[in-house]
């Protein structure tokens, strides 16, 4: 709807900004940003929107049918996942949570320590990291052997950004080793 005269714009705009704070009340985490798109350029808009959204359903599906574990972890020191695929919580029984424990709690217990000494070198370090270790399954309570193998990503200027890397499930493996 287009204001009638100045009075009736400012108006319009005091409901508008109203809302947005009525909004952010009930999801505090809410995020819109404002713009103005000419009508000519609006069809190319929404063209690029059902791209951008049919790309990233074709990720989620890459992602999802990929058998390892895919992630990318803060390099902060903090440990803080910053994506984790839906195998997590198939490998593990855990939801993916947005915690640095999420790594930590279902390692086995004899393992955990050593696991997360490693995990924090390489990030100290800004290092690739390999290692194994053990996890039990949350629901089930089955010991599953994993491989973690790790990837500092840096930004053009060498500044570590993240870290990215897989973890598969190496229980078949192990069981023919031993």
């Amino acid at each position: 709807r287009q204001a009638r005269d100045a009075q009736e714009r400012l108006l319009l705009w005091k409901c508008r900004k109203q809302a947005f704070g009525a909004v952010g009340r009930l999801s505090p985490s809410y995020c819109t940003q404002d713009g103005v798109v000419p009508r000519t350029k609006l069809p190319h808009i929404l063209r690029r929107i059902g791209e951008i959204s049919e790309a990233r359903e074709q990720y989620e599906t890459l992602v999802g049918n990929i058998p390892d574990v895919v992630y990318s972890m803060s390099a902060d020191g903090s440990g803080k996942p910053l994506f984790i695929s839906p195998k997590w919580t198939e490998l593990t029984g855990y939801e993916v949570e947005d915690s640095p424990d999420v790594w930590f709690k279902p390692i086995h217990p004899d393992d955990r320590d050593a696991t997360k000494t490693r995990c924090l070198e390489a990030i100290a370090e800004g290092k690739e990291c390999s290692y194994e270790f053990r996890v039990i399954h949350k629901k089930t309570g089955d010991l599953r052997h994993v491989s973690n193998h790790g990837i500092p990503i840096r930004d053009s200027e060498g500044n570590l950004l993240r870290f990215d890397g897989l973890i598969s499930d190496i229980t078949e493996r192990r069981l023919v080793e031993e």
